[in-house]
């Protein structure tokens, strides 16, 4: 006999532990199936902006740093940026979303796979463990989504290596160019004489990128793996995917954390009325929280993956050409007031009316245009 739910999200990760927190706020009783035996998860360097501040009463004690310089490293040259950015303990960042949701009733089944599942009157669905049934099913379930997978969905996948070692440093360093991986190599200050190094690829790649640092003792190693593609579909007949599960990073850098509070609350919301109305079908579920959150977000995430799209197609020339860009006081000076970590378009469309940035453009359009046209689609 199938065992009830009400409702069943597949996840442990972010979305899946914020959304089981939102759900709580609004009266319901939660259940997250996670395979794994906790909810310390992938690779990710846990630098968010200060908008995280408003999303969620963090602990003072997950703060690990708070940076306020960007230095970018081209072939020819660096550049510093002024912002500012918040570096969490995202170990203790994902405990903290998880003892919030149990404190708030959710239930959780750890060590357990969901198989597979189908949609009737209500979600009947088979665990490594148990059976159940439940009015609605939520995709939490990552970059390897058992629930996306079921409607076709399949993405591009990442792969992320990053190491915790001996590195002191009070910005935030980016490496941009082929050899450090996409989307790019990094160092995040951590704490006193520790840094987050990293970069898209192999452990045998970082480890090249830590001996070009002069990184000393490496305390803990780390691999990931994320999306990169467009969200295109999100609400099914009783199931919503949301997370990584339904693509919902940013392509450019690969961050996902803010997006994923903030979609949770949508997604919540849509939940709850899909109670009080008895109406959990696709036409519902698209209408009160796909259509939602992509009214709101989904212009953010195309760009995001149009520009890592046109990053992908640059060589060394255009990456000077990008620094000698930034060497122009008005551009830099843009760069920093409107520079927004989670959003790009306000920047990018005060930097599209900029004269030296037309010509940057035109420039690497004319060296590219064909693979332009297949980027931008």
């Amino acid at each position: 006999m199938a065992d009830s739910y009400r409702p069943v999200i597949i996840g442990a990760g972010v979305s899946g532990n914020a959304l089981a927190y939102e759900l709580t706020k609004l009266g319901e009783k939660p259940i997250v199936i996670e395979q794994k035996r906790d909810v310390l998860g992938k690779a990710c360097a846990g630098i968010v902006s200060k908008r995280i501040l408003k999303l969620v009463e963090l602990p003072r004690s997950l703060v690990k740093n708070r940076v306020n310089r960007l230095v970018l490293h081209f072939p020819k040259g660096e550049v510093e940026v002024r912002g500012k950015a918040i570096v969490l303990d995202r170990e203790g960042f994902s405990e903290f979303l998880y003892e919030r949701a149990k404190k708030g009733g959710t239930d959780y089944l750890f060590n357990e796979r969901l198989m597979r599942f189908v949609v009737a009157d209500k979600v009947i669905g088979r665990t490594s463990k148990r059976s159940f049934k439940t009015d609605i099913l939520i995709g939490a379930d990552g970059v390897d989504s058992v629930v996306a997978k079921k409607y076709g969905l399949s993405y591009r996948i990442e792969s992320v290596v990053q190491a915790f070692g001996e590195y002191e440093s009070d910005a935030v360093h980016v490496f941009l160019g082929k050899e450090y991986g996409y989307p790019f190599g990094y160092v995040i200050p951590y704490e006193k004489d520790m840094s987050i190094v990293g970069m898209g690829g192999s452990r045998e790649s970082l480890e090249r990128f830590l001996d070009f640092l002069g990184v000393r003792h490496v305390r803990k190693w780390q691999a990931g793996r994320i999306p990169v593609v467009l969200p295109k579909y999100t609400a099914f007949e009783r199931v919503l995917l949301i997370g990584d599960a339904a693509g919902m990073v940013k392509a450019l850098t690969g961050g996902g954390i803010i997006m994923d509070l903030l979609v949770s609350k949508i997604a919540a919301k849509a939940i709850r009325e899909g109670y009080e109305r008895n109406d959990f079908s696709t036409h519902f579920l698209k209408r009160h929280y796909e259509d939602v959150w992509k009214e709101k977000y989904f212009d953010e995430l195309k760009l995001a993956y149009k520009l890592r799209m046109l990053y992908e197609r640059m060589d060394e020339k255009d990456l000077n050409n990008l620094y000698d860009l930034f060497q122009k006081e008005e551009v830099l000076e843009i760069v920093e007031k409107y520079g927004d970590m989670d959003f790009y378009s306000g920047m990018t469309k005060r930097l599209m009316t900029n004269r030296e940035v037309l010509k940057f453009a035109l420039s690497f359009f004319a060296r590219h245009l064909s693979a332009i046209f297949l980027a931008l689609g």
